[in-house]
């Protein structure tokens, strides 16, 4: 969880972990959102903002260029994710090892729970279904 805080005669805003100044946030499940983090940052780029103060690293002058970027890489994830899931579903742990492919054990943790945030989103929005430890893609079997 984070606050962001705006000061609009600047047009600064200060992110917390929603935008950080380098790499990229980390949404984990079970208490990350993938959905609300994508609105979250929705809801940013809609102030405008000129420049971001992130809880962590340098500001950020480029600020919709960098929210951009934050969207995108969660975006692109997800798609990443279905893709895998689609082609055949396994269980997290080893979707993450397909989707990530090989980690240290120690980052292979964090990139389960990250990839288990992303399964929730795609369960939420009925791509995906949970079969047990088990997950696969929903087909549209109506054409």
């Amino acid at each position: 969880d984070h606050l962001c805080f705006l000061i609009p005669a600047d047009g600064a805003v200060f992110t917390g972990d929603l935008i950080l100044g380098q790499g990229s946030s980390m949404v984990t499940y079970p208490e990350g959102d993938v959905a609300a983090y994508l609105r979250s940052l929705e809801r940013l780029a809609s102030l405008q903002p000129r420049i971001l103060f992130p809880g962590h690293w340098d500001p950020v002058t480029d600020a919709m260029g960098k929210i951009d970027e934050y969207r995108r890489h969660r975006l692109e994830r997800e798609a990443q994710i279905l893709a895998e899931v689609s082609r055949a579903g396994g269980t997290a742990e080893e979707l993450t090892r397909r989707v990530y492919g090989v980690l240290d054990e120690k980052l292979m943790a964090a990139a389960e729970m990250t990839l288990r945030a992303h399964l929730r989103k795609l369960v939420d929005d009925g791509a995906v279904r949970e079969e047990g430890d088990v997950y696969e893609a929903v087909r549209n079997l109506g054409g």
